[in-house]
């Protein structure tokens, strides 16, 4: 009864928390110029991050995946419920 609550807190409190994480580790990136005579403009420029962000944003993205599933397996319930109601509450069985 109140798992589906905490998957909705739980999910709301690490997606809010992941776009401030995402959006932080990408502010806070070191600019690397490298030269290179294959683009136009002569000039690359690379963002390097620390381990720390890029362990934090892996471990984000694989608790997204994780929330995208459970919403994904919440609507399939949803479709197999609705399905059975709309058999069990017709009046010819038969037609269904």
């Amino acid at each position: 009864m109140l798992m589906p609550i905490f998957n909705l807190i739980f999910g709301f409190i690490f997606i809010v928390s992941g776009f401030i994480i995402v959006s932080h580790a990408l502010s806070i990136g070191n600019i690397i110029v490298i030269d290179s005579i294959l683009i136009y403009g002569g000039k690359l420029r690379k963002i390097d991050y620390s381990i720390y962000y890029l362990t934090i944003i892996s471990i984000l993205f694989i608790i997204l995946l994780r929330i995208l599933l459970l919403v994904i397996q919440g609507v399939s319930d949803l479709i197999i419920s609705y399905s059975i109601c709309i058999w069990y509450f017709t009046k010819k069985k038969d037609s269904v």
